[in-house]
C-alpha cells in the first residue's frame, strides 16, 4: 500500500522509479538502475532495509553513493539514530506529506520544482470522432 501511494505521489512529481518488494531486490534494482535517491523501508521482508542501505553503501565510492532516505513507520528518536547509523541521509515517518516528502527530496537533490499556476483546459467531445472517407 505505502509503494503504491509513494507511486502515485512520485509520478505525479514526474520523478522516473524503480520498485522493490524486498531488500535483496532494492540491492539489485540499485546494482542495475544506479538512481541518485533511494527511499528505503526497513521493514522488508528477505532482507531488511538497513542491511540493503549497507551492502549498497559498501559498493560505492562515497562521491557517487546515492542518498538513502529512511522511509519507514517508527517516528521514534531511536529509529532515526538507526538509520542514521546504517548511511542513510534523512528519515521520513509514515505516514508522511506529499509536501514533506518532495521537501526532503529537493534538500538532498538540490531540486527546485516548477509549479503550474492553471491546469490546462482539455476540450473533450461527447460524441466520438468518426473517420470520414
Amino acid at each position: 500500500m505505502n509503494r503504491l501511494l509513494l507511486k502515485k505521489v512520485l509520478t505525479k512529481g514526474g520523478f522516473q522509479l524503480a520498485e522493490a518488494v524486498n531488500g535483496r531486490e532494492a540491492y539489485e534494482k540499485w546494482s542495475e538502475w544506479k538512481p541518485h535517491l533511494i527511499l528505503m523501508d526497513e521493514d522488508m521482508p528477505i532482507m531488511k532495509g538497513s542491511e540493503a542501505t549497507v551492502a549498497i553503501l559498501n559498493e560505492c565510492h562515497p562521491d557517487t553513493a546515492p542518498v538513502i532516505i529512511s522511509l519507514t513507520a517508527y517516528a521514534f528518536k531511536e529509529a532515526r539514530e538507526k538509520a542514521m547509523a546504517f548511511g542513510c541521509k534523512d528519515f521520513i515517518s509514515r505516514p508522511f506529506k506529499a509536501n514533506e516528502l518532495y521537501a526532503t527530496i529537493a534538500k538532498h537533490l538540490s531540486l527546485k520544482y516548477t509549479y503550474a499556476d492553471k491546469v490546462p483546459e482539455v476540450e473533450t467531445n461527447s460524441e466520438p470522432e468518426t473517420e470520414k472517407a
